[in-house]
């Protein structure tokens, strides 16, 4: 079994240089997304996962559970961008009004923000894990997933709230928990492999 760390650092590498090459292709158009959407994308992720879970991988498209976990990690990161550094990058108003502000944003900035958001998450995990003793290690795979769909699940309905809350974690927690599952769904079929 490899140390942990290192397998989280070399997933968020590889999660980080899908993101950044597809930013040189597409420029930031994921700036276009409002919340709602961005939460979308995830349930889309998370439920083909499922989906190829039950059909034993029988994908269609050439596509895996391995590239919708990378998905689920970079599309979460986005999300957080708006949400820890929302006067950093232009809403999607201000896109729609002036798309040529996508084009203007600073790269280093938005690649700072990404290693940033990336750091904050993975001590969370380390913290957690100790705390749990590496408890997702025994779980299904399935289970991952499912937790996943829960924590999107909750977005959801918090958002439909208003933000408004009782006693649970806001949603950048559930965001930084999703990302996590994600990081440990790709270490699960690495290690199946």
């Amino acid at each position: 079994m490899a140390n942990l760390e290192q397998e989280y650092d070399a997933i968020i590498e590889k999660c980080f240089a899908l993101f950044r090459d597809k930013l040189t292709d597409y420029g930031a158009t994921w700036l276009f997304f409002r919340d709602a959407s961005l939460v979308d994308q995830l349930w889309i992720k998370a439920k083909r996962i499922a989906t190829l879970e039950e059909s034993k991988d029988g994908s269609l498209v050439g596509e895996g559970r391995e590239d919708e976990y990378v998905g689920i990690i970079n599309y979460a990161i986005i999300m957080l961008f708006r949400i820890l550094f929302p006067a950093r990058l232009p809403n999607p108003q201000e896109m729609l009004v002036k798309p040529e502000l996508g084009d203007a944003i600073n790269l280093e900035d938005v690649f700072s923000m990404y290693k940033e958001i990336a750091g904050q998450v993975r001590a969370l995990m380390l913290r957690k894990n100790h705390d749990y003793g590496d408890a997702w290690r025994g779980m299904q795979q399935t289970s991952i997933t499912d937790q996943i769909i829960i924590k999107l699940s909750r977005i959801k309905k918090i958002a439909k709230n208003q933000g408004v809350l009782l006693v649970s974690e806001n949603i950048d927690a559930q965001l930084f928990d999703i990302i996590n599952y994600a990081v440990f769904g790709l270490i699960k079929l690495s290690d199946e492999a």
